[in-house]
């Protein structure tokens, strides 16, 4: 049956638009996200490295103020006020197929762009809940396990489409998350060099 372990690729690319949504997030949450939207720099500083140039640039006690507020940003949202993103992305027979003998799919078009538009703020919040060193990586910032750090997060990462998705992929119902991931990448980062990590996951191979 080929392989049922591999990686789901759901690439969301979303410009500035016009359209005016609800806004889902409070006051605090806004004043945190307008702050650093723009300013890559700032995220760098703060997730860098001990003993790198980046990292001096701030002190321990700006990273942990820093770290404290994206906190209680996150903590100010409800989850209620957040698309439930139910529904159902249509595979073809040849998705399924490709990903059971190559073990990777690229899948444009999960979410649309208001949906993107209200999590995405949501999942900055969450990734600088963390500015452990070790997420900050020579070519983007990583952080691990977003999903258990507030409700919409989870409603994200835990939603009915993309369970559907995976279960349909792998041929087996229910679905177990093994991890989730955030990478940011900066205009100034490097390139990702082809690699594979599976390593990584100690998985049994079907």
């Amino acid at each position: 049956m080929g392989r049922l372990f591999g990686r789901l690729v759901i690439l969301s690319v979303l410009v500035a638009s016009t359209a005016q949504d609800h806004s889902p997030y409070s006051a605090e949450a806004e004043a945190f996200l307008q702050r650093y939207r723009d300013d890559w720099e700032a995220y760098v500083r703060f997730h860098a490295k001990q003993g790198s140039p980046e990292r001096r640039e701030a002190t321990e006690e700006e990273r942990r103020s820093f770290q404290r507020s994206a906190w209680s940003a996150l903590r100010s949202l409800n989850a209620e006020d957040f698309p439930s993103l139910g529904g159902r992305y249509e595979l073809t027979q040849a998705q399924v197929d490709f990903y059971r003998e190559y073990g990777f799919l690229y899948l444009p078009q999960v979410f649309t762009p208001a949906e993107i538009r209200a999590y995405r703020g949501a999942i900055h919040l969450a990734m600088h809940t963390d500015t452990h060193p070790l997420t900050r990586r020579p070519s983007f910032i990583r952080v691990y396990n977003l999903w258990d750090r507030h409700a919409v997060i989870a409603k994200f990462v835990l939603n009915q489409r993309l369970g559907a998705i995976v279960a349909q992929l792998m041929g087996t119902a229910p679905v177990r998350l093994y991890q989730d991931q955030t990478f940011f990448k900066g205009g100034s980062d490097g390139l990702s060099p082809a690699h594979q990590d599976m390593m990584a996951a100690p998985f049994e191979w079907a």
